[in-house]
């Protein structure tokens, strides 16, 4: 578990805030999972112990190299922060995550 990086926090601010949650970033960790570097993030601690509830907001985006992306809050079964599913439409690495400019 790790702090979310900058990026990673503008984009879980911006899905939280069309879902109605709010929540301290500064406190979140998260997790990467393994999804062939789309960036998909475990949210919060004791993953393994809570269970999907409902998707709770998405966003439909263009990465960089302008292929489709959508990012899915995920909440769990009490309705707290439990994944930030990313999903890239060509399987590739999402580059606004990862490039380092």
């Amino acid at each position: 578990m790790r702090v979310a990086t900058a990026k990673e926090k503008k984009i879980i601010c911006s899905i939280f805030e069309k879902s109605g949650l709010i929540e301290p970033l500064s406190e979140m960790l998260v997790e990467p999972m393994q999804d062939g570097g789309m960036g998909s993030l475990k949210l919060g601690s004791n993953h393994e112990s809570r269970s999907f509830g409902k998707c709770a907001a998405e966003i439909e985006s263009e990465d960089s190299d302008g292929v489709p992306v959508i990012f899915s809050l995920y909440l769990d079964k009490s309705g707290a922060p439990y994944e930030l599913d990313v999903f890239k439409a060509d399987f590739s690495t999402t580059k606004v995550l990862n490039d380092h400019s």
